[in-house]
């Protein structure tokens, strides 16, 4: 018994090194959300801004890093990561990147027109055509892995700050998403964030309403 835990152990621990040293990019989907059919207006999203804060040598993994720290990196390529990857010993390696032509802020995009639309509200695309201008602060966009002995933890969290023009009003809406899987494949990294926009969207709808809208 003692002898099939330990190879258990080192095939997993081989497999999560051998996977984690270059950067991974993944292309996370949207859960499928109903469109209410009664309609309470129209929303103009007039900024989305990555105010996330990255650190060279966090002490815990979902603070967002990137190898060499983010002074090495440009605004535009940091707009790209969503996540570290982790060998066997939870050592920092690879990052985890959006696939080419994706940013977090296109991504938060897609997520709160499906979030507005699943709540009765148009896309305006002037601010003159909405009745509510919607500013967003994007403070967490991340996703880490949770070493274990016979399997990883894959664990994500969105986390956006909500305001509207001309209101003092702002709102934090945070989803939270895990699976747990034999490797450190795109599928695994890719449902965890499916699971966190499902929570993220199931917890809106409250927040839109205290907002005013």
């Amino acid at each position: 018994m003692k002898v099939t835990k330990l190879l258990i152990s080192l095939t997993l621990l081989v497999s999560m090194t051998a996977c984690v040293s270059g950067t991974r990019s993944i292309n996370p989907r949207l859960p499928e959300a109903e469109v209410f059919k009664q309609k309470l207006g129209a929303v103009y999203i007039a900024s989305i801004n990555d105010v996330r804060a990255f650190e060279a040598k966090p002490k815990k993994p979902e603070i967002p890093s990137v190898k060499g720290g983010p002074e090495k990196k440009t605004a535009d390529e940091l707009s790209t990561y969503i996540g570290r990857q982790r060998n066997g010993y939870g050592g920092a390696m690879g990052s985890v990147a959006l696939t080419e032509g994706n940013t977090v802020q296109s991504e938060v995009r897609s997520l709160l027109e499906a979030g507005l639309k699943a709540n009765g509200y148009e896309l305006a695309d002037t601010p003159q055509a909405a009745g509510k201008n919607l500013n967003v602060d994007i403070e967490q966009f991340w996703a880490w892995m949770v070493p274990g002995f016979v399997s990883i933890g894959f664990e994500s969290k969105v986390s956006l700050k909500l305001s509207v023009d001309g209101t003092d009003q702002s709102q934090l809406v945070e989803g939270f998403g895990n699976n747990e899987g034999q490797i450190a494949s795109n599928a695994n990294w890719e449902l965890t964030y499916k699971r966190a926009y499902a929570d993220f969207l199931k917890k809106l709808s409250s927040s839109l309403k205290n907002l005013g809208l």
